[in-house]
């Protein structure tokens, strides 16, 4: 057995027992619950089919929301945007996207909010609303300028030129 393989199966373990209400140890499976998807979140995306990545950050929200962790909370939401949007369900990736911004908000993490509202201009691009697609690409432009991310701001602005291109504004 490979680590990562022993990890997902303690994770899995861990998983079952925090879903049986034991409070004497429930907090503890909590945090590892909650910090597995975010810590393995790439392993979880290279190893993980999208069908397979929901359950473990829906039960990461569910442990992060009991624990209060309102920041693995915006985490878990944004990663099961992801896992939607690559299921092809734009609608049920948006409204991950929408209350990962409003934690990311409530949390002042901007890198966050930008995180966020890329994710809401693809997933918006995808369904063909390009204008609500500029529009979020244009407000991530603006708070990565504040933060002074150049790279983000160039990843940025190489979408919205992708999203004008699809708007057919070729002079944009």
């Amino acid at each position: 057995i490979l680590v990562t393989d022993t990890v997902g199966l303690l994770t899995v373990f861990a998983m079952q027992v925090f879903q049986m209400n034991k409070p004497q140890i429930k907090r503890a499976v909590a945090v590892a619950c909650s910090a597995y998807p975010i810590v393995g979140s790439e392993l979880l995306r290279l190893r993980l089919n999208p069908e397979t990545r929901i359950p473990f950050n829906e039960v990461g929200l569910q442990a992060a929301k009991e624990i209060g962790d309102v920041a693995a909370e915006g985490s878990h939401l944004g990663n099961l945007g992801i896992a939607y949007a690559q299921l092809g369900q734009a609608r049920k990736a948006i409204s991950f996207f929408k209350q990962r911004f409003v934690v990311a908000k409530k949390t002042e993490s901007l890198s966050a909010e930008c995180s966020a509202l890329g994710n809401l201009a693809d997933a918006h691009s995808m369904l063909g609303e390009n204008e609500i697609a500029r529009r979020y690409c244009e407000d991530e432009i603006s708070i990565r300028r504040k933060l002074g991310d150049r790279r983000g701001e160039g990843n940025t602005l190489c979408s919205l030129g992708l999203i004008y291109a699809n708007l057919k504004k070729f002079e944009k």
